[in-house]
């Protein structure tokens, strides 16, 4: 049956059957990765889209895109979008849904107006959201790893409170009370000689970012415990560091309005291992172009 009528959208009238929102859009039924690009070129973009094929199918979702079709269709829209933004870098976000008998997919290429810093690492500030960490709601029944839900509404608010208290990101405890992970970063958290780091066996989302960077860390000759600190632990850390696609590798430099940990800079862990992605984000996108 064909929708009928009209809907109110920004201000104006427009026939319904002019807008059409999949079902799985809506209700927030999908997955979805957020993708950015160095230098024009996406990085670790399969590594990406297999995530958010492995997302669909434990949601059960079926008649899903081939990695081929989706990376033809990345590949399509920067090829199209000729006039970039000013920090020349963008940010790609493909999602898959759920429609009335199989599966939709979408992606979406938005400019990245923030340009990385000078110095190739950042500083952020951050507390304790008031939100509790969504556990097992993210993890697919029968999954034993967390995916990226297109419904994040609690996150998404989470996140808008943080930013109304001057921080950049909010961290969400579990039922112990411990920190799991941010709203859309991964936590690190230096405790002596091992590093803290919430992974799947926390409940936390396994971010591709996290990944590399607990990898250049183990390379160092630190040991990483999935584990989320406890606050007090947090406070006391020399170091805590925030990792995902869009903040690369962000050292925590203020928590709860104090100043947290020891010092910043290059000869820090967050520096070393900022300078390390960089060098390695440089390779690969170096390696994309000339391919």
């Amino acid at each position: 049956m064909r929708p009928t009528g009209v809907v109110w959208v920004d201000g104006r009238l427009v026939p319904r059957e002019q807008f059409l929102v999949p079902s799985g859009l809506r209700q927030g039924d999908g997955v979805f990765e957020t993708v950015r690009t160095y230098g024009g070129v996406p990085f670790r973009l399969d590594e990406h889209l297999s995530r958010l094929l492995d997302g669909a199918e434990a949601l059960d979702l079926t008649s899903l895109p081939t990695l081929k079709e989706l990376r033809s269709a990345v590949e399509s829209l920067l090829a199209t979008s000729t006039n970039g933004p000013v920090a020349g870098e963008w940010v790609l976000r493909p999602c898959v849904y759920s429609e009335e008998e199989h599966s939709g997919s979408v992606v979406f290429l938005d400019p990245l107006f923030e340009p990385d810093p000078p110095s190739g690492g950042r500083t952020v500030a951050t507390g304790l959201s008031t939100y509790r960490h969504p556990g097992e709601y993210l993890r697919p029944r029968g999954v034993g790893v967390p995916v990226k839900w297109l419904a994040r509404g609690p996150l998404a608010h989470a996140l808008r409170e943080a930013r109304r208290r001057g921080w950049e990101e909010a961290l969400l405890r579990n039922g112990d009370g411990e920190v799991v992970e941010g709203t859309r970063s991964n936590l690190i958290v230096l405790d002596g000689e091992r590093l803290l780091a919430p992974g799947p066996a926390s409940g936390a989302l396994p971010g591709i970012t996290r990944s590399i960077v607990l990898g250049l860390a183990v390379e160092m000759g630190f040991f990483v415990e999935d584990h989320p600190p406890r606050v007090e632990q947090l406070k006391r850390a020399s170091e805590a560091i925030l990792t995902s696609t869009l903040l690369g590798v962000a050292s925590v430099d203020e928590f709860e309005g104090q100043p947290l940990g020891t010092g910043h800079g290059p000869e820090t862990l967050a520096g070393r291992l900022s300078q390390g992605f960089g060098e390695l984000v440089r390779r690969e996108t170096q390696r994309s172009t000339l391919e």
